[in-house]
């Protein structure tokens, strides 16, 4: 297994994160019941904000993920706008999610932190690379404020980054907000 910080990062690379987060992001999640293609440009999008990009593979395969930058700010309107047949379709034939999207907007908060993972995403099958390996590697490259959010229904992600650091920022919508200095 290698990590590589700040890979160039291929449509190829970039469609495999997409996958990789597709098959191993929480499925109560609404980025889960996005295409792979919608994803890609998501992810796209993330990768032209990022400061740091960290990948791990497997040989060819990519088994884990961080993108991590100084803002996040216009990703998910820019996905949307990119992508609105697709967001219009899913959000249709998942009306739960047209009502939580409706009605808790995620609005822009103002955080302590320098830098705010905007994704992690490792394959928990081939327990090759864990996420604090990919933290790990982020803190070292960073070395200030690192910050992101989580949904507060989402346990063991909120336990795994209390176990490596993090606390509580602050709260959005139905997301907590985690910071580690």
């Amino acid at each position: 297994m290698q990590i590589k910080i700040n890979p160039t990062l291929t449509p190829d690379i970039i469609f495999r994160c997409a996958s990789l987060h597709k098959s191993f992001f929480p499925k109560d999640h609404f980025s889960s019941l996005l295409s792979v293609n919608t994803l890609s440009c998501y992810y796209n999008c993330i990768f032209e904000q990022s400061n740091y990009s960290i990948i791990a593979f497997d040989g060819d395969e990519v088994v884990g993920f961080l993108f991590a930058g100084s803002s996040y700010r216009g990703i998910q309107k820019k996905m949307i706008l990119n992508n609105t047949f697709d967001m219009i379709l899913t959000l249709l034939k998942h009306p739960k999610y047209l009502i939580e999207k409706l009605f808790t907007y995620n609005k822009y908060v103002k955080t302590t932190s320098d830098y705010r993972i905007l994704s992690i995403v490792v394959n928990n099958h081939k327990r090759k690379v864990r996420g604090v390996d990919l933290l790990k590697t982020l803190f070292m490259q960073a070395n200030t404020n690192i910050g992101l959010s989580v949904n507060y229904k989402n346990i063991n992600a909120i336990n795994f980054y209390f176990r490596n650091g993090f606390i509580v920022d602050g709260f959005s919508g139905k997301n907590l907000l985690l910071s580690k200095c």
